[in-house]
């Protein structure tokens, strides 16, 4: 599982849930991937600009391009793609992580929030950021393995929208929370299920981006 628990959970809990693709990230992971495997393979990444242009013109669905990108994941073992998604976080999606968000973090973790990061973002690119920030609750869309090796497909659907609301209430089934008190971060009102679990909801928007109209308890904030 791509959930990690280092310490016991509390009764009473004020929670801090952040996505991270166009939230604590600028760029959008699952796009760095797309890229990276075009520019790396020849023939596979080929198809994959293929199928990006027939995405584009709304030929192929997003699930039909994801599956045609994660085909050259296949056979690989986890710790192979587990190593692609550090190369990719280091060189691609760190120098995006915003300060700002990073400093939110921080703050609320000196107010004693419980951190989570749910998000759409494959696990092995969302992985290494939360090594590095010792973020130690998260979930997001899995890969599935075989005798350790990566069958090109997804463990489950993506991690998205109203499957994040379902899979925090299962959690923390039985402990009590503070919805209330606790806070959502995100970038896409699709996360809507996610938003009206809590009492403090920050949409995001990055410089240069234009806020969409948002409902009145929302607080914009511009990282």
């Amino acid at each position: 599982m791509f959930l990690y628990m280092s310490r016991s959970i509390q009764t009473s809990l004020r929670l801090a849930i952040f996505d991270f693709d166009g939230t604590l990230c600028e760029v959008n992971s699952y796009h760095v991937f797309l890229w990276w495997s075009v520019k790396k393979f020849r023939i596979r990444g080929f198809l994959i600009l293929i199928g990006l242009v027939l995405r584009k013109l709304r030929v192929i669905s997003r699930p039909s391009l994801m599956r045609l990108a994660l085909r050259i994941l296949r056979g690989k073992t986890r710790a192979d793609v587990e190593a692609i998604g550090k190369e990719l976080y280091e060189s691609a999606l760190k120098p995006y992580i915003t300060q700002a968000g990073l400093l939110e973090i921080g703050a609320k973790r000196d107010e004693g929030y419980t951190i989570l990061i749910l998000s759409g973002a494959f696990d092995f690119l969302l992985g290494p950021f939360c090594a590095d920030q010792d973020i130690d609750l998260w979930h997001s869309t899995r890969l599935s393995y075989e005798l350790d090796r990566c069958t090109g497909f997804l463990e489950g659907p993506e991690h998205l929208a109203a499957a994040k609301s379902f899979y925090i209430q299962e959690l923390f089934k039985g402990t009590e929370i503070d919805w209330q008190g606790s806070s959502v971060y995100s970038d896409e009102l699709s996360d809507l299920p996610l938003f009206s679990l809590v009492g403090n909801k920050y949409f995001i928007v990055h410089e240069g981006k234009k806020p969409p109209v948002l409902p009145s308890d929302f607080k914009l904030l511009m990282w």
